[in-house]
């Protein structure tokens, strides 16, 4: 269910990227056509109306939403040495490390421009930027170790995903005026789709193809990240196997079903957060996200899974 505002987001996200720049403009085009669906400023939309927030704010901060989430995936992908973004090549590939790094800080500083008038939500967006930070270093530090615990794997992907869709949420209803349940509802919806966004993002990894899923796969594996089907098989064997060959678990079909069934967890208590709020087209716009999610988890039941080894 997109939000009716959404052409108009992409309408002024275009507008605020546009360069003189003969360098800069054909790097911008082409990360604008492999930029995603838009789940961050469709929440600042849907959690705005609820809200009754104005429309031009409610723009200005998807817009906003957006623009960190661009800078970070331009700045992830030269991290991660990722090839292709939606079966397009990235920028770092294209255009090298360097104006890579320059576009992801041209994204922040738009964003900043944006929000400077409204003061209230600049500490939550800098709050969300440090977490994101956080969550990269946190599986740096994870890299090549299996041993890391399921509440040490749930709190990386907190920090990389889930505190910045519950950033999302308290910025779209964050007015004077929006009584603290209804805000605090919607903080913690956005908090439980994150989670349940990245273990999906996780399972999809493994189990779908490169075409269906619009990149490489088993490229978390390939670096070293070990995710949660791959830790749950870890722990499962790890009394049974020689500490050589622990690191080479192949997620089994119970810790797939497992990392499902946490994935829906999270989806399930997403729509709890938002039972106690009025049927309104913005709760019933979020509902949509929760089923949309819930669908796609699904879908991945029906696939046959493979998973690489570390050989």
């Amino acid at each position: 269910m997109e939000h009716p505002y959404m052409s108009e987001v992409d309408k002024e996200l275009r507008r605020l990227l546009a360069s003189g720049s003969p360098s800069l403009s054909p790097m911008i085009q082409h990360f604008l056509e492999t930029k995603g669906k838009g789940v961050r400023p469709v929440l600042v939309l849907w959690c705005g109306d609820i809200a009754g927030s104005p429309m031009k704010r409610s723009i200005d901060l998807a817009v906003a939403a957006e623009l960190l989430h661009m800078a970070s995936l331009v700045h992830d992908d030269i991290v991660d040495q990722a090839a292709f973004r939606r079966k397009k090549p990235t920028i770092h590939r294209m255009w090298g490390e360097g104006a890579a790094v320059l576009v992801g800080d041209y994204f922040f500083g738009t964003l900043l421009r944006v929000i400077s008038p409204y003061p209230m939500v600049v500490p939550h967006f800098a709050e969300a930027i440090l977490s994101l930070v956080n969550g990269e270093f946190m599986q740096m530090d994870q890299q090549y170790d299996p041993w890391i615990s399921e509440e040490e794997y749930l709190n990386r992907i907190c920090q990389k995903t889930a505190n910045f869709m519950s950033t999302c949420c308290k910025i779209g209803c964050l007015t004077q005026d929006t009584p603290f349940e209804i805000m605090d509802a919607l903080t913690n919806y956005g908090y439980c789709i994150g989670m349940a966004y990245q273990l999906l993002d996780d399972l999809q990894d493994i189990i779908e193809t490169s075409e269906g899923l619009g990149k490489p796969i088993m490229q978390d594996i390939s670096r070293g990240i070990f995710t949660l089907p791959y830790l749950h098989s870890f722990w499962q064997e790890s009394n049974r196997l020689p500490t050589f060959l622990k690191v080479n678990i192949v997620p089994s079909a119970d810790s797939l079903e497992y990392t499902r069934k946490l994935a829906a967890h999270y989806i399930e208590k997403s729509v709890i957060c938002l039972s106690s709020l009025p049927s309104t087209n913005g709760q019933r716009g979020l509902l949509c996200i929760s089923r949309q999610i819930k669908k796609k988890l699904e879908q991945l039941q029906e696939v046959n899974a493979y998973a690489p080894t570390l050989d």
